[in-house]
């Protein structure tokens, strides 16, 4: 292509420069605007309030659970979203225990919510002899630690 500048008179020369020089300086501006920058994000909901909200960028989400205020029928909600919902996906949480992935929780869908029993978290947390609890959620995308559950007096 500059091949064909250099036969080209010398005001057409430069007139062909500038315009390709346009056109470039064009499709970057456009490409830097166009640019997407998407974070997975999630809420946490204890009895239908939100109590948190996190993304892949927070560094150690904790929640933190007093024991005697647990009720039989409370539930821990977890809602997962990013860029490309999908109605048909399989989601989940889990634990891992020993290496080991213990899912507390099916579902079908990035906008639908997970929900476990608090109940049953604290029982585990007994069964393993520990204070908290590391969650993890998982879909066909994405397998990460979501929040650290830890229970206190």
């Amino acid at each position: 292509m500059l091949g064909l500048a250099k036969k080209m008179p010398l005001n057409m020369r430069k007139h062909f420069l500038i315009t390709i020089q346009i056109i470039l300086i064009s499709t970057i501006s456009v490409s830097a605007k166009i640019k997407i920058d998407t974070v997975d994000f999630w809420h946490v909901f204890y009895n239908k309030k939100i109590i948190s909200g996190y993304n892949e960028l927070s560094s150690k989400p904790q929640i933190i659970v007093k024991i005697h205020d647990i009720k039989e029928t409370d539930v821990l909600s977890v809602e997962y979203g990013d860029d490309t919902p999908d109605d048909d996906i399989k989601t989940g949480l889990y634990i891992k225990e020993d290496r080991v992935k213990n899912i507390l929780a099916n579902g079908k869908g990035t906008s639908n919510p997970l929900k476990i029993s608090v109940s049953r978290i604290f029982a585990i947390c007994k069964h393993f002899n520990k204070q908290h609890l590391d969650f993890y959620y998982f879909d066909k995308k994405h397998d990460r630690f979501i929040f650290q559950l830890k229970f206190v007096n």
